[in-house]
């Protein structure tokens, strides 16, 4: 390769071309489930499908939900830079993905609950379910904001477009397709969008070990440089990737996303029954170790083609977070069509992301403080008209907060990875283990409950704040 091309000057027509079919595929999924359910859009269908999906689409669906822009870019550049211990979460998704299906699924289909802080008020009271219910909205929006500027930020650099019009594009396509088809939509653009990750990801390993010569030359330079390692057993929490951070931390950070995150929590319920949402589960640890393994090794192939002429030091890029669109241009920017593709790709991630969280940000809102809210003041509930209406006007009242808030996180720092994960911990953590207590400790009361979780979140965000403020973790 050479040190002087540009990413700029190798973006052709044929890849605007991709990009925007990519674009217009996505909105017609919106408006056909828009139009074919028009006559019955419930709240119930606008936000669980009508409980009719099939189990295999939802699988890809709740792996999409947390298979953003952030894990195609960030994920390669974690082995690119520390090697290949991060792997090892792979062991994390079969732990953390089944104890969730199996332990604490069964207790929402039980009580035949929307929304997750519904069996909290149940289990404790209404204060618990509340402060649940708002930490969910601001681990959510945080986390939201962050995963819509990652496509943005690799659109900018391989176009010259401006990031704030990038954010502004995937922003506004998604929420209009989530406003017009709702769940139904949001799971068939997931599972259409899978395909275009799924497709990307092989042509960019492939690529890159052609252009580097082969997979063995690619471990052979890997391990020259320090890449394959798979022996880091250190107990040593300022370590930043071992053996026991990936699988007991990664157990944690899983077991949040799919024990207590409103987005799965509703695509479990889409189904038709318990033993279907109980097969998505195990389809969705297997789906997501395969590209867990599939983006790391495009890390390492990564690494080899950069091995002498590393693109951050040469002036190529100013971050690491460039890393990833600069090598798609590099081995494929000849190939028209192919890095509009990628960048396809990236805008799955995010969209699939951004609409099954505008689904349940609409749904918790609804579910945990309108409803509620309403029924003090008129001693009983929302009509099915009032809600199907109140579903999409907060769909619409979310996405354009989010993209408002995807303008702010390029202010974060330079490693959007360790950002967004942070949140999960220190917001998403002691919602988790709420419900956990919940679930298993039947002698825990609503103080202790209550309590647990406030002080859980002012530790968890102490050290989440700090690590990023001093950068301990950071590149």
């Amino acid at each position: 390769m050479t040190s002087s091309s540009t990413t700029t000057q190798l973006f052709h027509w044929a890849d605007y071309l991709v990009f925007v079919a990519f674009l217009v595929v996505t909105i017609l999924i919106g408006i056909f489930f828009g139009l074919k359910d028009r006559k019955k859009m419930t709240s119930k269908n606008f936000l669980t499908g009508g409980g009719s999906m099939h189990w295999s689409v939802v699988a890809l669906s709740m792996q999409a939900s947390f298979l953003s822009a952030i894990f195609i870019v960030s994920i390669p550049i974690e082995v690119y830079a520390w090697g290949t211990m991060y792997s090892y979460l792979v062991l994390a998704y079969f732990v953390a993905l089944p104890f969730a299906g199996h332990f604490i699924l069964p207790v929402y289909y039980k009580l035949n609950v929307t929304s997750a802080y519904e069996y909290l008020e149940k289990r404790f009271n209404k204060v618990v379910r509340t402060a649940c219910a708002l930490t969910f909205v601001l681990q959510t929006l945080l986390y939201m904001s962050v995963v819509l500027y990652t496509p943005a930020l690799a659109l900018a650099q391989v176009t010259g477009l401006s990031i704030w019009l990038a954010i502004l594009i995937c922003g506004l396509v998604c929420t209009f397709y989530t406003f017009a088809g709702g769940m139904k939509a949001t799971i068939w653009n997931d599972f259409f969008q899978m395909l275009v990750i799924a497709l990307t990801l092989l042509l960019m390993l492939i690529f890159g070990i052609v252009r580097v010569g082969s997979m063995s030359k690619v471990w052979q330079i890997s391990v020259e440089g320090g890449r394959i390692e798979f022996d880091n057993f250190s107990f040593d929490p300022t370590m930043r990737t071992s053996f026991w951070t990936q699988t007991v931390g990664g157990f944690f950070v899983n077991l949040v996303m799919y024990a207590a995150n409103q987005t799965t929590i509703q695509k479990y319920i889409s189904v038709k029954t318990l033993a279907d949402a109980k097969k998505s589960v195990w389809m969705a640890a297997v789906t997501t170790a395969l590209f867990l393994i599939l983006v790391c090794l495009i890390g390492l192939v990564a690494y080899a083609y950069y091995a002498t002429c590393d693109p951050f030091l040469e002036g190529r890029i100013t971050k690491y977070d460039q890393l990833i669109p600069l090598y798609v241009m590099d081995i494929v920017g000849h190939l028209h069509g192919l890095p509009g593709l990628f960048i396809a790709a990236t805008f799955s991630a995010a969209l699939s992301s951004l609409s099954g969280s505008l689904n349940a940000l609409s749904a918790v809102t609804l579910t945990d403080f309108i409803n509620p809210a309403y029924k003090r003041l008129k001693n009983a509930n929302l009509d099915e008209k009032a809600r199907a209406v109140l579903s999409r006007a907060l769909t619409l009242f979310y996405g354009i907060l989010i993209t408002g808030l995807g303008f702010a996180a390029q202010f974060f720092g330079e490693v959007l990875f360790q950002i967004a994960f942070s949140i999960f911990g220190f917001v998403g953590g002691p919602l988790t283990f709420t419900v956990v207590l919940g679930v298993f400790f039947p002698f825990v009361n609503n103080l202790g409950a209550l309590l647990g979780l406030i002080s859980s979140f002012i530790v968890t965000s102490w050290i989440a704040v700090g690590a990023i403020i001093f950068k301990v973790l950071l590149l």
